[in-house]
């Protein structure tokens, strides 16, 4: 059962981080963690998650799903469209008769979030729901994005984590998917101008909030443009040690990529299991993605690696005949634990990384 935090009442605070974002214009200084504690005010002691029903302890997440989606619209695909509640409650009460706790919806601004919705189909399937603010990449942003500054993105971003999306009260948890383009995409254009503005916004907001940062890659994408966008976080003073790189495949030739990105302190994801049904040929042979997880684990990056499936089709779903939301746990960590991958490393990867990368720390 989780355990709401009651969050300290604003009348608490000398200054909150909004009043500071409105006295300064929204020019991102100095960060501040949290609002001043008057003298004799209660601290509170527990780290926390926010979910789309309010805050948990973090240590109540459990097996967590850190890159998902529930609603997803496709202008160019629309037959696989995601848009049915009672689907998803069918399909999430799946995953958390397998032992699922917490998914993270990683849907950002302008990408069918549906706050509401998501907040009732927390309330049927009693999981965790953790909802995304950010930009998505450059051609799917929301009109006007384009000529937002730096401040004003991440005073948006700051907004929906500390006060809540459009007016709903229903708090996001997690920065992103940040979408970064690709040279390898038809256009050829590589990273975006906008694009980078909104890496520095995350940054920023990540030092106003606490909160954990994704990035979106495209599949196979050129690994230089993941280092350099770790470049223009770690510049704009984000912690890399709550940042999570999506999209990877467990290919060979990239386990020495997997280490320098672990060696500066992010999370490698591996969240593609669940799209193999639908983009063909998107992860190497099953012996071999295996044994890349499993020399990871013996390599010592266990504490580093994310597990998901990023269920964003139609036909990802159990009724469509795809894997579902359950896929990790019914038929990867079997496998996983055949090849002996124990169940420390197992725990390590599906519940303490994503709290790691999901908790806020109090510090007030």
């Amino acid at each position: 059962m989780n355990h709401p935090i009651t969050p300290t009442p604003a009348s608490a605070c000398e200054r909150t981080r909004r009043d500071f974002l409105r006295a300064i214009g929204g020019a991102l200084i100095a960060p501040m963690a949290g609002c001043v504690r008057r003298p004799g005010s209660p601290a509170l002691a527990k780290d926390y998650v926010v979910t789309v029903r309010g805050l948990i302890a973090a240590e109540d997440l459990g097996f967590t799903l850190p890159h998902e989606h529930v609603f997803v619209t496709r202008a160019d695909l629309p037959s696989q469209d995601m848009t049915d509640p009672e689907v998803a409650v069918r399909e999430l009460s799946l995953y958390s008769a397998a032992g699922g706790r917490s998914l993270v919806v990683l849907s950002p601004i302008g990408k069918s979030r549906n706050p509401a919705a998501l907040r009732s189909i927390s309330e049927r399937t009693g999981l965790n729901i953790v909802m995304a603010t950010g930009f998505f990449k450059d051609k799917f942003m929301p009109p006007g994005t384009h000529d937002r500054s730096v401040e004003d993105m991440a005073a948006l971003f700051v907004r929906e984590i500390e006060e809540g999306v459009d007016g709903t009260g229903i708090r996001a948890g997690i920065i992103g998917e940040i979408g970064l383009s690709s040279d390898r995409q038809e256009t050829k254009t590589g990273r975006t101008a906008t694009e980078e503005r909104v890496l520095r916004a995350a940054a920023h907001a990540q030092r106003m909030t606490g909160a954990g940062i994704n990035l979106h890659f495209d599949i196979g994408g050129d690994l230089a443009e993941r280092e350099s966008a770790l470049d223009i976080l770690a510049d704009a003073g984000a912690d890399l040690k709550r940042v999570a790189l999506s999209h990877f495949q467990p290919n060979r030739e990239q386990i020495p990529h997997f280490h320098r990105i672990a060696e500066r302190g992010c999370f490698v994801e591996f969240d593609l299991f669940g799209l193999v049904k639908v983009i063909k040929r998107l992860l190497p042979e099953d012996e071999v993605m295996f044994g890349v997880i499993r020399r990871l684990v013996a390599e010592g990056l266990s504490s580093h690696l994310l597990l998901s499936q990023d269920v964003c089709f139609k036909a990802c779903l159990v009724e469509n005949g795809g894997f579902g939301y359950a896929h990790i746990q019914r038929n990867i960590l079997p496998k996983l634990k055949s090849l002996g991958v124990d169940d420390k490393a197992i725990h390590t990867m599906t519940v303490e990384n994503p709290r790691r990368l999901l908790a806020i720390q109090r510090t007030y």
